[in-house]
């Protein structure tokens, strides 16, 4: 199967090794992640994603609700214990710096 990587391909794989390698300064990385999400979002994967959610009536109504979750308490995430998910995580986050911002406006 041969598959031609188009521009938004490309612009995707560039945000995501900026993520990861991380040498650019958080500014950068911050954009990179919002950069990725708007990417993936505007997808056929997520079309097909948000179908199949609908398609289970529990998940249709937490859908339907327009559910958001917490903010991420890293503080409290890390007095888990090491080993644990929730430590890992916050401990990942707390170390490139990254921030999150909530948003409500989803596409769904």
């Amino acid at each position: 199967m041969n598959q031609v990587m188009n521009f938004s391909d490309v612009k995707a794989l560039e945000a995501f090794m900026t993520m990861t390698t991380n040498e650019s300064g958080t500014e950068v990385v911050d954009k990179a992640v919002f950069d990725l999400g708007e990417m993936l979002t505007n997808s056929r994967a997520y079309e097909l994603v948000v179908k199949q959610m609908e398609a289970e009536p529990s998940m249709a109504a937490i859908l339907s609700e327009r559910y958001v979750g917490s903010k991420h308490d890293l503080e409290a995430l890390l007095q888990y214990p090491q080993n644990s998910f929730g430590y890992i995580y916050a401990n990942t986050l707390s170390g490139t710096g990254i921030r999150f911002k909530l948003h409500t406006d989803t596409k769904y």
